[in-house]
């Protein structure tokens, strides 16, 4: 998902560099809402998505004297937040397996029915989310999923990197809708989104 950058954003970096709390609170103003629409769009979780920012924020901050040497700070911010993102996604789900571990150890009575009791039939979710895709779409993921670049597809595929994206953003939509009507745990869904990037 491609980030337009802000018009004064040089300036900005400059200033926080500076120790300038108003250019960071213009930086993070500028680039708050679209970055928190893609957290959002990737784990259905507002309150993840507002930590995920949050963090993202407080980094540029600790490192903002460095801030002015990255060439391509938009692009730079976004992959940031995406890492971010997956950082968070994985320690949820290694929560989500402590906590079923721990049901399982319990004596039965003890227990109660876990929501993410279908865990194990995540794979095959996914697996049917996949290849009910258009073929198009579908070469796309699986080519996002193997490690591929956008320009590497986009030259096996014959369309432009912007439609590898598109392409990319309309299978994420698409497999995450498929797994929340089969599968309880919406988690799964920034799984796919970030699978193997």
């Amino acid at each position: 998902m491609p980030i337009k950058s802000i018009h004064n954003e040089a300036e900005l970096l400059n200033g926080i560099a500076r120790d300038d709390e108003k250019s960071f609170a213009e930086l993070f103003y500028g680039y708050h809402q679209s970055l928190g629409e893609y957290v959002f769009l990737v784990t259905d979780s507002r309150e993840m998505a507002k930590e995920i920012i949050q963090n993202v924020f407080i980094k540029i901050w600790e490192i903002r004297t460095t801030l002015p040497e990255i060439k391509n700070f938009s692009s730079w911010l976004f992959i940031t937040t995406r890492n971010f993102t997956l950082n968070a996604i994985r320690a949820t789900v290694r929560e989500q397996h402590r906590k079923k571990t721990f049901q399982l150890q319990l004596p039965q009575e003890e227990t109660e029915p876990s929501p993410d009791h279908n865990y194990d039939q995540f794979e095959p979710i996914i697996e049917q989310a996949i290849a009910q895709l258009p073929p198009q779409q579908k070469r796309v993921f699986v080519l996002k999923q193997q490690g591929c670049k956008n320009a590497d597809i986009a030259n096996e595929l014959g369309i432009s990197p912007q439609s590898v994206i598109k392409y990319q953003q309309i299978a994420i939509k698409a497999i995450s809708r498929f797994v929340k009507a089969h599968s309880e745990l919406t988690v799964i869904i920034a799984i796919i989104a970030v699978l193997k990037k």
